[in-house]
């Protein structure tokens, strides 16, 4: 059994670092998860924030991969450019883009090329968070069998809004994966009021863990971008 503890703590540890491999956030703990692949032909909505890239949203370019990028008119010009440079070009400007790529070899209607596709729409925020994992606490330990309602989880955040104002922002659920469990933390607040800076976001959590277990919450950031933090001591 304790061979089984460990492997799922080792499991959930590979699962956060992998994550965060393809992060497009600045934090190097932190990581995003993305369901956003490009299939030929198809026109795929991306949602970043401002001074971010593409790297965590696109899969690398291959060399003769043309690509236009067109914006608002107050990000400045229409950007041309080729191969991977696209993942890494930084969308310093809040609004909504049209990127265009063709593949050197891509035919219309044929499927000769994996990576061709036609368009990605991005829509980039004017609002960044920034999850500092390593400052995630809980009030106190959760206790396997045992309600969580008076344990509260508190992470800290970086907030930067592009234009020095003040931003509302609505925070989602953090859910939580691993065996038996039930827990989500609520936020203690339905909108929050924040301007840039550091911030310590307060969630309040629900629901038990059965057994003994390892577990992982879910943090959502303001775009809905999903960032896993994994609980490092077992539940008992």
């Amino acid at each position: 059994m304790k061979a089984l503890y460990a492997l799922l703590a080792f499991t959930l540890l590979f699962v956060q670092q992998a994550r965060a491999a393809g992060g497009g956030l600045a934090a190097s703990a932190t990581s995003v998860r993305s369901s956003e692949g490009i299939t030929e032909g198809e026109t795929r909505e991306v949602h970043i924030a401002f001074g971010e890239t593409l790297e965590a949203s696109l899969e690398k370019m291959e060399q003769g991969t043309t690509w236009t990028i067109t914006g608002p008119a107050s990000a400045g010009a229409l950007v041309v450019g080729s191969g991977d440079d696209l993942r890494r070009f930084v969308f310093n400007s809040p609004g909504t883009y049209s990127v265009g790529v063709q593949a050197a070899s891509h035919v219309p209607g044929a499927c000769e090329h994996a990576q061709a596709f036609d368009r990605v729409v991005v829509h980039v925020s004017p609002v960044r968070m920034t999850f500092n994992l390593e400052g995630v606490r809980l009030s106190e330990p959760i206790r396997s069998g045992q309600p969580t309602e008076h344990i509260k989880l508190q992470v800290p955040v970086e907030v930067a809004v592009y234009d020095g104002s003040v931003a509302e922002i609505e925070l989602a659920d953090v859910r939580t994966a691993g065996v038996g469990t039930s827990v989500v933390a609520h936020s203690n607040s339905a909108k929050l009021s924040l301007a840039s800076g550091p911030h310590v976001l307060e969630y309040g959590l629900t629901g038990k863990v059965d057994g003994e277990a390892y577990i992982m919450f879910d943090l959502v950031d303001n775009i809905g971008r999903v960032i896993g933090y994994s609980l490092m001591e077992k539940i008992q």
